[in-house]
């Protein structure tokens, strides 16, 4: 039904508490609280979780199309496994390689939903022999597709392999109790998993073992992710172990939703309980979801004159011009059209880039020093920017820059022509 989904989208952890705890602290009326939340209670200081909506499925964008794709094609996979009674399909191999081609363009979209994928299909092959003919075909065209994809992707790649998979132990609780961490990430869906496993074990006829089977097996494989992923980091950025977490909580959330609906439907006291046990879960997620749908937070990316100044250079710039700028996120040269010879190091960091040597080299440009128009000249960099931005972050000798032709101009953003 609707419940997993729900639990799934506003997942959270025990930041409800600090919520209620501001509310009564603002001295403000409820509406007037709820319209000017002062922070996130999944994610920062406090947590490391994150709603999935505002975390993942807003920032992580590739997420849209790789976990439905994903969940579809591990639905596909447990196709494969033949109950007794039912007839062969052992011998239609058509549908295996199809979803090997789909599943091969996993590396182009998400490519740790990839990494799940695989280990659902390990335990299929492991738990079912009736499908392991399906699977080795399906395996063996996800491999043909997706490996020439890898291939090409990494092909002149910056990226440092050896930094995608290391021993992390603890994901992101840096350094503190596990068991507490977790519990005060994702609150009570732990302990509502394991009671929400446990009592779809009991409703079964002990007797019916293939529906027991497909209880324990299919569960395992996400168990394993959220072990792997508490033991071993997938990406240079710890963090990034929830673009495989997430599909361990997509798990989990059915299982948590079945305990709730176990526990509604007891006498007396089970439908307040329940609910109860539903607003601690989604409390702290449905605050983040509601904070920014409300507009409550709000950042401005690029101001008016930068966006003016975006139009004036992008007409005059020859395509794959290179600009030199200061290392943020939120440049203005890319409203230029241009290429960026350096951007913000979170991301080239979290994509295994090593970008040391270009930072130094950044500075000592700004700087003006006695090899600027070497380094210039060697790095082909075709024009340098000065905002706020560059003005605020860099020791930036404009006198320097004055010697070459002022390109563009618009209020605080001057572009100079440098090569």
């Amino acid at each position: 039904g609707w419940l997993p989904g729900i639990l799934f989208l506003l997942s959270g952890g025990l930041g409800f508490y600090y919520l209620i705890n501001d509310f009564f602290q603002s001295n403000q009326s409820f509406f007037e609280f709820l319209f000017s939340i002062p922070r996130d209670y999944t994610i920062g200081e406090d947590f490391r979780w994150g709603n999935t909506l505002t975390t993942l499925l807003i920032t992580q964008r590739s997420l849209l199309l790789g976990l439905p794709l994903t969940l579809f094609l591990i639905i596909s996979i447990n196709s494969f496994r033949e109950k007794e009674g039912e007839p062969s399909a052992a011998s239609n191999l058509s549908k295996p390689l199809i979803l090997g081609f789909i599943a091969g363009l996993l590396p182009l979209i998400h490519l740790h939903s990839l990494i799940v994928l695989f280990i659902v299909s390990l335990f299929n092959f492991l738990f079912y022999k009736s499908a392991r003919r399906r699977l080795l075909f399906f395996g063996a065209a996800t491999a043909v597709f997706a490996l020439a994809e890898l291939f090409w992707a990494s092909a002149g790649s910056a990226s440092d392999a050896e930094k995608f998979i290391a021993f992390a132990p603890g994901w992101d609780s840096q350094g503190n109790n596990l068991i507490w961490f977790w519990l005060k990430n994702t609150g009570l869906l732990i302990p509502l998993t394991i009671l929400g496993f446990f009592l779809r074990y009991s409703s079964y006829d002990k007797d019916n073992k293939p529906e027991i089977k497909d209880l324990f097996f299919g569960y395992i494989p996400f168990a394993v992710i959220f072990l792997l992923s508490n033991l071993f980091k997938f990406a240079p950025w710890q963090w990034d172990n929830i673009k495989l977490l997430v599909y361990w909580l997509a798990a989990s959330a059915a299982f948590a939703a079945y305990a709730l609906a176990i526990i509604w439907q007891q006498p007396r006291f089970g439908k307040p309980i329940a609910a109860i046990l539903f607003i601690c879960l989604t409390l702290a997620g449905a605050s983040d979801v509601w904070r920014t749908i409300s507009s409550a937070i709000n950042y401005r990316v690029f101001d008016a004159q930068a966006a003016a100044f975006g139009d004036a250079a992008r007409s005059k710039l020859p395509s794959k011009s290179v600009i030199l700028n200061a290392p943020t996120y939120n440049t203005a040269s890319v409203l230029t059209g241009g290429l960026s010879f350096m951007r913000y190091p979170g991301h080239l960091s979290s994509h295994g880039i090593d970008y040391t040597t270009r930072e130094s080299i950044t500075n000592e440009i700004y700087r003006g020093g006695l090899r600027a128009k070497q380094l210039i000249q060697e790095n082909r960099i075709n024009y340098v920017l000065i905002s706020p931005a560059e003005k605020s972050m860099l020791y930036v000798n404009e006198q320097f820059f004055r010697q070459f032709p002022l390109e563009t101009e618009i209020g605080n953003y001057r572009l100079y022509k440098v090569r």
